[in-house]
């Protein structure tokens, strides 16, 4: 929901109260509260820069909270005096058209994993947080300290476990510190999760009520983690391939873009949840496009 600083927006106001998410430049943060936090930000449209205030949910799965902000948004919509606040507009990205941004998200870590690959380098710790997103939405992958180019095999089997993402990494890394670019893709396939579940940490799964022993045990009897509520099935079904257990069957790098390119460029088949979803896809990495 945004809102205009200024006492003469009311000839601002978007149509369809729609405003696109990329015509947003958040500023700094104001203040929060248990459901809702506040952002001072600048709106671009209408060939204007506009000061406003966007009031965003920290929780896009939070029911009762989106709940709320649709109700507080349809009453601001019937409103305008110069002593009531005035809302500019709102930003409901849903469907597709949210899921395009996500599988760019997707499509350019794979690629940089394809560049990668091709180097004859496997990085071994592949997360979210190790992914970073510059002002130009370009993904970048940050983290190859833990690669195969930096660290021998040795060095890294004697890392203490606490500091290794296990619960990202493929089974035969777990089972026998065995790594190739097929153990990258099963890290992978949890990164394309993460971005599915808008930023949100894997550890809020159920693998967090999990030992690290209990996980192994637990993957090696079939468990995957549950298609993100948010998450066309084509997605979700490459996601699954990324945690064959045989290395072998997991997709190659160009086969997973051939399918992102594939689910971006079809506007039907969406076999998501139609409810609209309210983002705030800003920040340095992915951990924070929520």
């Amino acid at each position: 929901m945004i809102t205009g600083l200024s006492n003469n927006v009311g000839s601002s106001k978007a149509k369809n109260w729609e405003i696109p998410l990329k015509s947003i430049s958040f500023i700094e943060d104001l203040s929060s509260c248990r459901i809702t936090y506040l952002r001072r930000a600048e709106v671009k449209f209408n060939k204007r820069n506009i000061n406003a205030v966007v009031k965003m949910l920290k929780d896009t799965e939070h029911c009762t909270g989106r709940k709320h902000l649709m109700a507080e948004i349809c009453i601001l919509k019937e409103l305008d005096h110069v002593n009531v606040i005035s809302m500019i507009g709102c930003c409901t990205i849903e469907g597709l058209p949210l899921h395009s941004e996500l599988i760019t998200y997707g499509k350019q870590i794979a690629c940089g994993l394809a560049f990668l690959e091709e180097k004859e380098c496997v990085v071994r710790a592949l997360s979210a947080t190790n992914i970073q997103i510059g002002d130009d939405k370009v993904c970048k992958i940050a983290e190859l300290g833990y690669s195969t180019s930096v660290m021998t095999s040795d060095e890294f089997e004697s890392i203490e476990s606490n500091r290794l993402p296990l619960r990202w990494m493929a089974l035969e890394s777990l089972l026998d510190c065995f790594y190739t670019t097929k153990s990258d893709t099963w890290s992978y396939g949890i990164v394309l999760w993460e971005i599915f579940n808008f930023g949100k940490k894997r550890v809020k799964c159920h693998t967090h009520r999990m030992k690290d022993n209990d996980i192994v045990h637990e993957i090696q009897d079939g468990y995957r983690m549950q298609k993100p509520r948010h998450c066309h099935v084509k997605i979700y079904t490459l996601m699954y391939q990324c945690w064959e257990q045989d290395p072998s069957s997991r997709p190659s790098y160009a086969q997973i873009i051939n399918t992102l390119e594939n689910v971006s460029g079809s506007n039907s088949d969406n076999d998501e949840e139609e409810d609209p979803v309210y983002v705030n896809i800003v920040g340095n990495s992915l951990q924070n496009i929520c």
